[in-house]
């Protein structure tokens, strides 16, 4: 049984969750090509409150994990006609100098949604650039990441149209309709059809060196459902209290995380998250990304 979207809007609502509301102060892994692309939204996870490192120091913040479909000249479908993906991770902010703000913004443009839930399914153009993390070990290799952010730290995202500079007339561009099945999962308001939408079956196997040594062992590929498990307010929350009330293991899976960009808040702003009862510290974020092509899609 899938999760219900419009239930879930509604007791969102009932909530007073309103995204659109702003509040004042301060593994091997190839990225996706560089460049315009296509992109259906389809992925929606709260993961709780996570550390994260930055510059040697460790922070906590509730996160937000949005994930995209890729489609367009430039990022054709895999071997199995299923389309390649692309993930990033902010701080679930509504002070006014978020990227979350500021993405939900440019993605809500037509809308007026009051949670990016209502945008699940919607088509957007972006712009792909690419950013290299230097290897520190010796003999070591440098890192590439795909952004969805120009050297600016602005989100390359726009609605999927554009204005032909001869005629003056919009023309609308048609993206491919969705293939994966939405993910969605909402921190406060969870339940087991939700649950069961960001579970990942399958194991990444054991890693071993030309001695036949293993070097790595097997991980489970169910990484979000880890990641909110190991959560620091994971603990009383009401997923662990679902899980509980239906008998479902709380066994977290040793499972490895993926490739994926993550653009954290670059406010130092303390922001009450709406549902929570402690605020969080969001995070600062220093990605170097190319803008060769941020000026096409207006900034």
């Amino acid at each position: 049984m899938a999760f219900d979207k419009s239930a879930l809007l509604s007791a969102l609502e009932q909530d007073g969750v309103d995204q659109s509301k702003v509040s004042q102060g301060g593994g091997d892994y190839t990225p996706p090509a560089a460049g315009p692309v296509q992109l259906r939204f389809f992925s929606y996870v709260e993961l709780g409150r996570q550390e994260k490192t930055y510059k040697g120091v460790k922070k906590s913040m509730n996160l937000v994990r949005i994930g995209f479909e890729l489609s367009g000249p430039k990022h054709p479908p895999k071997e199995d006609g299923t389309p390649h993906t692309m993930f990033i991770e902010e701080t679930l902010s509504d002070n006014e100098k978020a990227h979350f703000v500021k993405l939900f913004a440019k993605m809500n443009k037509a809308k007026g949604a009051k949670h990016m839930l209502a945008l699940l399914g919607d088509a957007y153009l972006g712009n792909i650039t690419h950013s290299t993390v230097k290897a520190t070990a010796p003999g070591g290799k440098d890192r590439i990441f795909a952004n969805l952010r120009d050297a600016g730290e602005t989100y390359q995202i726009t609605l999927p149209e554009f204005t032909n500079p001869a005629t003056g007339e919009l023309t609308q561009i048609t993206v491919k309709p969705l293939v994966n099945p939405e993910q969605v999962f909402i921190w406060n308001r969870p339940d087991l059809e939700q649950w069961a939408s960001i579970f990942i079956e399958g194991e990444y196997p054991a890693r071993t060196n030309d001695a036949g040594e293993i070097v790595k062992k097997a991980s489970s590929k169910n990484v979000i459902q880890a990641r909110i498990m190991k959560a620091q307010n994971f603990n009383g929350s009401p997923i662990e209290t679902l899980l509980k009330t239906n008998g479902k293991g709380l066994d977290i899976p040793d499972a490895e995380t993926e490739p994926e960009e993550t653009g954290l808040d670059d406010t130092d702003e303390t922001t009450k998250i709406p549902g929570q009862s402690e605020p969080v510290k969001a995070a600062p974020t220093g990605a170097d990304a190319d803008a060769a092509l941020a000026a096409a899609l207006g900034g």
